[in-house]
């Protein structure tokens, strides 16, 4: 499947402007303060994170990816559903104001200065990560200790990744995905106790890597949504029968400013409809934003020989 699932997923990379999206509702106005209960509490943590990430040039804010603190619980929640047990990693790294400001930072360099950056910083966050693993095999650490960075370090390295989508090539990206499937199927890893409960910070998300691919087919263009519309309805007869399709709307992923007062990811968004700032969205980018989509490409044995 690992072979096969790339091929497929360029049949679903050209994302247009033609294609239906889920629409959300956004404001330019200052949204309220109202807010009681836990919805205040994730209010003021979001102001924490807009009033540090402001402190941070690019270099730092790269740098504090990997910490385990409020900013990665900020983060990790948007990739939650409050209707499903999945998650959306993509969601996780929009989120993320600190990757926003590394974002527009970004699109102000050359074309080539901004892929071979986006390339140097994945490559430097799986190198973390892959010796975060290896220490835990040696025994070098406090098992503990490693378990609570392998979080932020799974989301540090999935930033590069975005970003590779973005700005890299196709053949990059495909690089730079096989380059994580490998580091993290060495022999010394695999045969860490217990590892296979680790997989959610070892592995690329299925979903995520889907994301991924239709982002850099969107930029780069390679089939018609004649095509697209068509696969996927195969693959939906295929898997869970022809009324259903396991990916869901096409939707619309939103990267807003680092200092929007609202994100369509934010808790206040998500669970009390607090207007997202959209007069601060960065980019609007194609992509499966439903958690849900993402339980039907776990399971090895419901895609064997479909895709």
């Amino acid at each position: 499947m690992k072979q096969r699932l790339p091929l497929f997923l360029l049949l679903i990379a050209i994302l247009s402007a033609a294609i239906l999206a889920v629409r959300r509702h956004y404001t330019t106005h200052p949204v309220t303060r109202d807010l009681s209960g836990g919805a205040k509490v994730q209010r003021e943590r979001i102001d924490r994170f807009i009033g540090s990430t402001s402190e941070m040039n690019v270099e730092l804010a790269i740098e504090s990816l990997n910490d385990n603190g409020e900013t990665f619980g900020v983060v990790s929640l948007a990739a939650l559903s409050p209707s499903s047990l999945g998650r959306c990693y993509i969601k996780q790294v929009l989120a993320d104001r600190r990757a926003s400001k590394i974002f527009q930072h970004l699109t102000k360099l050359p074309s080539e200065k901004s892929s071979d950056f986006a390339s140097g910083m994945f490559d430097a966050k799986l190198a973390m990560m892959t010796e975060n693993f290896k220490q835990m095999a040696r025994g070098d650490v406090d098992p503990n200790d490693s378990v609570a960075k392998l979080g932020p370090d799974h989301h540090a390295a999935s930033v590069g990744l975005f970003f590779c989508s973005y700005f890299c090539t196709p053949r990059v990206l495909d690089e730079k995905l096989q380059k994580w499937d490998s580091q993290m199927n060495t022999p010394e890893i695999s045969k860490i106790d217990g590892v296979q409960y680790l997989s959610l910070n070892r592995f690329i998300d299925p979903l995520f890597r889907i994301n991924l691919l239709v982002i850099s087919g969107s930029r780069n263009g390679a089939t018609s949504i004649e095509t697209l519309s068509s696969e996927l309805e195969k693959i939906a007869q295929k898997v869970i029968g022809a009324n259903h399709n396991p990916f869901f709307p096409i939707s619309k992923l939103n990267m807003f400013k680092w200092d929007a007062e609202t994100l369509d990811t934010d808790f206040t968004n998500v669970t009390r409809g607090v207007p997202a700032s959209g007069n601060s969205i960065l980019i609007q980018l194609p992509g499966f934003a439903d958690s849900n989509s993402g339980a039907y490409l776990e399971d090895e044995q419901v895609f064997s020989g479909v895709l």
